[in-house]
């Protein structure tokens, strides 16, 4: 309990703690692990939050066998994935306007497949610049392993985020997908970060893991979180129902 609070008041005045130190709260009582969890983010994050809209612009089976993913072609749900091209414009222009008048901030195009091809990129191209137009939206993307030559192309158009997941840490990444590899990810986040464009990745934390597997995972996110410092904005997707595993590290990464 002690230490609890010792760490929470060092992240409470501007503090960093460092990776042992996290791990350290692995041991401690989770209910008042979550208590303190929570002040601190009520000191930082009060009670309110952005939301972002998204859509599915262009839809189908996709080439890579990413083992969480529901689209990926070798996954047998694949099948019933409706398949369709990119959206135009006109049909991206009435739901964005839509989620405009409802007041959310930010809009996600999203596109199935390993990246999206430049006779695409150049069609969304026209999209997001009529949406910056007629909306107030910030304009987020997440459009596979892009190059730094089609993010320039859709930061000109007005693209101000791109969601890139890494998904777990380098060593367990081959274990999820194996036909593109994390430094494809790396790449495709820095040449971002190059292009001037913002980041928000996310990372995956599975429910079957338990005791020090859990402990394993908490270790991926801070050694992820300490190599990619030009992220900037993480998203940490627990399981439903939950375990007090997971929610001993769902509390540990507001330490962080």
């Amino acid at each position: 309990m002690k230490k609890i609070k010792q760490y929470q008041r060092k992240v409470l005045d501007g503090g960093l703690l460092t990776k042992k130190e996290a791990l350290e709260l692995a041991e401690e009582p989770l209910e008042e692990l979550c208590r303190a969890a929570d002040e601190i983010r009520r000191h930082f994050c009060g009670n309110a939050f952005d939301i972002c809209a998204v859509i599915s612009a262009k839809g189908g089976p996709c080439s890579e066998d990413c083992k969480f993913c529901s689209q990926s072609g070798k996954n047998p749900s694949c099948k019933e994935v409706p398949q369709f091209p990119l959206l135009s414009t006109e049909e991206l222009m009435e739901d964005a306007k839509q989620k405009d008048k409802q007041g959310i901030m930010a809009y996600c195009i999203v596109s199935s497949g390993k990246v999206l091809p430049m006779q695409d990129v150049d069609k969304l191209c026209e999209s997001l610049r009529q949406l910056g137009k007629t909306t107030n939206l910030r304009l987020c993307g997440s459009l596979g392993l892009l190059d730094k030559e089609r993010l320039e192309k859709l930061r000109d158009a007005g693209l101000e985020m791109v969601h890139n997941n890494l998904e777990s840490s380098e060593s367990y990444f081959q274990k999820m997908c194996s036909t593109h590899t994390y430094g494809e990810k790396k790449a495709t986040i820095q040449a971002a970060q190059d292009a001037g464009l913002q980041v928000d990745s996310l990372m995956q934390a599975f429910e079957k893991q338990r005791g020090s597997e859990a402990r394993q995972t908490a270790r991926y996110f801070f050694d992820i979180l300490e190599q990619e410092e030009f992220i900037e904005g993480w998203e940490i997707v627990f399981p439903s129902g939950g375990s007090d595993d997971n929610d001993r590290l769902k509390a540990m990464t507001w330490y962080w």
